[in-house]
């Protein structure tokens, strides 16, 4: 997960860039951006809102050596004193120019902000973001008075910054790990992913453990429900046993998961097939094989709490032994029930 909510902005510069090959120009500024602690608000949420929706952990990267990579480079640079921000912005912006050739990029400024602060994995960090706006939207400014003035003006809805990038400060000789949110344009990808900032999905053992974790929680608690009809209580057996594997394993085996977890073959098909889509539909190859990240279990212990919640009364926490636990109805009272079975109470 990602959070801003204790991050700082340290510096915020913006140039414009435009299409190289339609011999527009870009126009480098010379002072980072003055804003006082009210403004400050305002910039980190415009920085920040377009990575509520995140596409994939990235990590910066080059065929032969990651110092071949321009925007690593230039963010290695920085990170390490080297450069200050106004002239890494300057480096980048004409970097991101270089690129800018396809007709159908549009020309707009380019943000390099400086955070401290940021949390991302558990962690603190320090990070560079970029950010790319081009659209503009037409807005009114209104003055009621004597006489009713509007105004009527093209400006940047903070809400909808085109293309962004946040490179975190990441403990890693093989380049740092870059969150990107989701490009709808062939056009963005290519020239902002591929080009400008030359990643590839980040593959190490955290993230292998962190996504199938992931797809096998929404598994459990969606795709099971178009085929089977299970009660909450079923699902945080299957959640539980899965949780427990990876706890109880230093390494992950896909076939030895399935039957050890899952059991029947119906439903370990069912499984594969929803995970061969997911990876698919994602590009978030999770191979049959990889060590476990105990770190990264640890953190989704939270999100595989099974709780059942009944009405507003009670709360049931299932860790496990689902034949202790009875579900059945009350003709009487004419509602449902669940029987606990247990030893000690404490």
């Amino acid at each position: 997960m990602l959070y801003f909510h204790d991050a700082t902005i340290k510096g915020v510069a913006i140039h414009t860039v435009g299409n190289k090959s339609l011999d527009e120009f870009y126009v480098l500024s010379d002072n980072l951006l003055s804003f006082d602690n009210d403004e400050h608000g305002v910039l980190m949420t415009f920085f920040s809102q377009p990575f509520a929706k995140l596409d994939q952990v990235q990590q910066l990267f080059h065929n032969s050596d990651i110092v071949f990579n321009i925007t690593y480079a230039r963010a290695f640079d920085f990170f390490k004193g080297n450069v200050e921000l106004m002239r890494t912005s300057k480096f980048l912006a004409e970097h991101l120019y270089d690129v800018s050739t396809h007709p159908r990029i549009r020309g707009g400024e380019f943000y390099t902000v400086h955070f401290t602060g940021v949390v991302f994995e558990g962690e603190e960090f320090e990070a560079i973001g970029l950010f790319k706006s081009d659209n503009r939207e037409m807005y009114a400014k209104v003055q009621v008075g004597s006489e009713v003035v509007c105004e009527f003006s093209q400006a940047i809805n903070p809400y909808q910054i085109d293309k962004a990038a946040l490179i975190i400060r990441s403990k890693t000789s093989d380049g740092y790990t870059v969150l990107i949110p989701e490009l709808k344009s062939t056009v963005d990808r290519q020239y902002w992913k591929d080009e400008f900032l030359q990643v590839i999905a980040r593959n190490d053992n955290n993230l292998k453990t962190t996504s199938f974790l992931k797809v096998y929680k929404n598994f459990v608690t969606g795709k099971l429900d178009e085929t089977y009809e299970l009660d909450v209580a079923d699902k945080a057996e299957l959640l539980n046993n899965g949780l427990k594997y990876f706890k109880e394993h230093e390494a992950f085996e896909c076939e030895e998961f399935t039957h050890e977890v899952l059991g029947g073959e119906a439903t370990i098909n069912l499984f594969m097939d929803y995970l061969s889509e997911v990876v698919e539909e994602y590009e978030m190859p999770i191979p049959e094989s990889f060590s476990i990240s105990s770190k990264a279990v640890k953190k989704a212990q939270s999100a595989y709490k099974s709780v059942i919640k009944l009405d507003k009364n009670f709360h049931l926490y299932v860790h496990g032994k689902r034949e202790l636990l009875e579900k059945g109805y009350d003709e009487e009272k004419g509602m449902s029930y669940y029987k606990v079975y247990f030893e000690n109470e404490g």
